[in-house]
Formats: structure tokens, sequence, C-alpha cells
């Protein structure tokens, strides 16, 4: 909300201090609001665009693929290991995303709405997004934790129990049913951490060098 984030410490207790007395915008995605977490419903020309943008990267990928597959060499790629058509994409995609935010484009716009309580119950969309885009406000619901382990404890420990026991009702031995148990659990930590960082990457065109 203040224009810009290097800054030192008199100027940011000052910022702080507007903030608090309200002069200046919030921190959500419109000035008056401070919602900055959102689902997204996204419109086919949305999706167009966006694919429009990853086709060079897309080809890429099929055609390094099929290289490796013939050959088993590697495609080519900068001196940091990150191919040019990678960094181009990603300028295009930032420009892309950064004026559709600020309503630049024609044709691709948005609006912020709350879902409905039958949307939230059941969790899905009852109008599809045909004109523009809809940014759905998510009130401490964290929707993104569908999609990770935080927040899906229960689920996992409730998989672990029945996996336990389904393995010593099997076999009737329950030292074989933790090992199986923790061995399996241990699989699944693994593959979500690789096959998670990857598919990040993928989606953001970030190199996955800079994941954690």
């Amino acid at each position: 909300p203040h224009g810009q984030a290097d800054t030192n410490m008199k100027e940011m207790c000052r910022n702080l201090k507007n903030e608090a007395e309200g002069l200046c915008s919030g921190r959500g995605l419109l000035a008056e609001s401070e919602e900055q977490l959102f689902s997204v419903a996204l419109t086919a020309k949305f999706r167009e665009e966006y694919n429009r943008i990853l086709s060079p990267i897309n080809a890429q990928r099929a055609e390094g693929n099929a290289v490796r597959g013939v050959r088993g060499q590697q495609s080519s790629q900068t001196s940091g290991g990150v191919s040019e058509e990678s960094v181009k994409a990603y300028k295009d995609m930032n420009t892309f995303l950064a004026s559709f935010i600020d309503h630049s484009l024609a044709g691709l716009d948005w609006v912020v709405k709350d879902k409905l309580l039958l949307e939230m119950v059941f969790g899905l969309e009852l109008y599809d997004p045909v004109d523009r885009c809809f940014f759905y406000i998510d009130k401490g619901s964290f929707s993104f934790t569908s999609v990770i382990f935080y927040g899906n404890e229960w689920s996992l420990l409730l998989f672990d129990i029945l996996l336990f026991a389904i393995v010593d009702l099997i076999a009737q031995n329950y030292v074989l049913a933790a090992i199986i148990t923790y061995m399996v659990g241990w699989g699944l930590r693994y593959a979500r951490d690789f096959l998670g960082k990857r598919n990040l990457g993928r989606k953001t065109l970030i190199d996955n060098r800079f994941l954690i």
C-alpha cells in the first residue's frame, strides 16, 4: 500500500503509522479491503492465452523427452541450467498477469465476489466464468490446504491407522504392519515433495533450485 518495498526503518515506522490511522490503502487486492486470499474461476479465453504463453516450453519439453528417449541426451539449456524459452515465457507470463490484475487487457477482466452459501457448503461454483473471471474471497477456509498435507493431518492419521489394521489383520504381525505403515508414509512424503516441486516449478516457471 506504500508504493515501494525497499525502505529504511524511519520510513517503515511512518508507513505503519499511516496504515494504522487509515491514511493509506489497504493490503488487499482491492484498495479498500484487506482480502489477499482467493480461489479463482477463470474464463476459457484466459486459459487460451495462458496456454499460448506456455506453448514454447511445452514444445521444448516434448522435444527434450523425445531426444532423451532416442539418444539418452539432455535438451539444450542456457549456462544456468534454465532454457531460454523458460526465461522468455516467465517474462511474458509476468507481463500478462500484471496487465490482467490491472484490468489492462481487452476482453479479460475479473471481479471479486463472495461465494454463495451452497457454494461454500459443497465446495463448488454454481456460475461458470464466461465474460469475466471470478475471484472468490477465501474467508478463513484456506482452500490451498486441499492440495497439500497441511490441514489434512486427521485424514493422514486415519489412513495410517487403517493401513496398519489391514496389514496386521492379513499378516497377523503388528511389527510388520508398523514397518509397512512407516515405509508407505515415507514414500508418500517423498513422492509429495518430489512431484510437488516439479509441478510447482512447471506451473510457476520457477527453477526448482529456488524451491526449498
